[in-house]
């Protein structure tokens, strides 16, 4: 009994729409708290940094703490969901016992009259008026009283429920994209390529692949203004060259639910080490604004900035943390290392780029939602459930006592009220046409 009470206990609050709210208020503050952390490892922080890492805060949308809130959100929204669909099952379709209703008089929307006609044809009457009105009937009798049930527009609570669902569908949608999403950047000058793992896949490498960067283009407009960059790359797998596109800034390339975007570009520095311990000449590609050690020389350690317009490149010397020398270069220019570790030439440039490689396997899920949740919108504005009760009881003279009632939601109940004020007043014109003899006309 004590276990049976917990798993109640625990259905109501997971159903609540008060827990909704307070997780939603939570998910606010903790984003408006984390928008005063810059993305990064902590640093800047102080003593503060172990905390700011440990908690996520530099990166909330990975964090644990934001997957917790999002999973138990979408808990919430899926046990809502489940006891609403208890609920419209018994709007839409409602028991014999939900419809012999004795409490007609007690709703927002009561009518009563008496006739002097005969029970049995009141009834068809009745019926043939509402049916003339698209409504379904059920009808019950259960000695002298007589009950029928018209209803109209079944699909609309269900097209609210719909909604719902879409709402369910685009926060799993979040969740999932926050536990699968990834993001990486890599840099390749021109003819160079570099293995891509990203996503959940990085410890199995089954969607491991190469981007070669075959060329890379700058455009310009009619005024010589720059218009693009362009770089023209081809993704190999399995050892073979399987899509060759242009990644331009604003129209990414995408291979297989990857994109690939423009990120950046440069001009990377193509030096000569010749000299000292190493024998001979050896070549390498260095990128701008990085710090790079010495071969054979730990202590010491060269930087180098971003290539000038004027054909130049600024470097910095360093031992330790300390500069010992410091200006630039053009090519064909050198630099005599430090300890006769050799002689630093630069050779020339090579343009490079910079491609983010973006991977997150829930856009689907959520532009699906989001559409379900746009046609659901517009579907339930067009689509309203009309529901009336209408319950007949012979009198003692052979008359007919006769209550019909129906209810209404707060935001329609104006709207459904002029409509069962106008349903009554046809009701009463066909009343006086029965008496007279008349037949009903739709």
């Amino acid at each position: 009994m004590v276990e049976r009470n917990f798993i109640n206990r625990t259905w109501r609050l997971f159903s609540s729409m008060r827990f909704g709210l307070i997780l939603l208020c939570i998910l606010s503050a903790a984003l408006a708290f984390a928008s005063l952390f810059a993305p990064g490892t902590g640093q800047g922080y102080g003593e503060t940094a172990w905390l700011v890492q440990v908690l996520g805060l530099d990166n909330i949308y990975r964090s644990f703490l934001f997957r917790l809130l999002f999973g138990l959100l979408c808990l919430n929204l899926i046990a809502c969901s489940i006891s609403r669909l208890c609920t419209l099952k018994a709007t839409t379709f409602p028991s014999p016992e939900q419809i012999k209703k004795d409490n007609i008089e007690q709703m927002p929307l009561v009518y009563q009259a008496s006739l002097e006609t005969g029970g049995l044809l009141a009834e068809d009457r009745l019926v043939d008026f509402f049916r003339r009105r698209h409504y379904s009937v059920r009808k019950y009798r259960d000695g002298s009283t007589t009950w029928l049930y018209a209803s109209r527009g079944k699909a609309g609570p269900w097209f609210s429920f719909g909604l719902h669902i879409s709402l369910v569908l685009v926060v799993a949608g979040f969740a999932w994209g926050g536990v699968a999403r990834s993001e990486t950047r890599v840099v390749l000058p021109v003819g160079e390529q570099a293995e891509v793992v990203t996503g959940s896949h990085q410890s199995t490498g089954v969607d491991r692949f190469t981007i070669r960067l075959d060329d890379f283009t700058t455009l310009y407009d009619a005024s010589g203004a720059i218009d693009n960059w362009v770089s023209r790359v081809t993704i190999i797998a399995n050892g073979r060259e399987v899509q060759t596109e242009d990644v331009m800034v604003n129209h990414p390339f995408n291979y297989r639910g990857y994109h690939l975007y423009q990120y950046s570009y440069g001009q990377a520095l193509k030096v000569e080490l010749a000299g000292g311990a190493q024998g001979k000449p050896q070549a390498a590609v260095l990128f701008p604004n990085r710090f790079y050690r010495l071969p054979g020389l730990d202590q010491y350690g060269i930087w180098f900035g971003s290539w000038n317009e004027n054909g130049t490149v600024d470097y910095a010397l360093y031992k330790g943390h300390q500069e010992i020398a410091a200006g630039t270069l053009s090519t064909g220019e050198s630099i005599t290392l430090p300890e006769s570790a050799g002689i630093l030439s630069l050779a020339g440039t090579k343009p490079f780029s910079v491609l983010q490689v973006k991977h997150d396997p829930s856009i689907p899920l959520v532009f699906a939602g989001l559409t379900l949740m746009s046609i659901f919108f517009f579907l339930t504005m067009f689509v309203r459930h009309r529901r009336y009760w209408l319950r007949m009881e012979e009198t003692a003279g052979g008359g007919l006592s006769l209550v019909l009632g129906g209810v209404a939601s707060m935001h329609t109940r104006a709207l459904a009220r002029e409509e069962f004020d106008g349903m009554v007043r046809e009701i009463e014109s066909s009343l006086a046409r029965w008496k007279g003899g008349e037949q009903d006309v739709a």
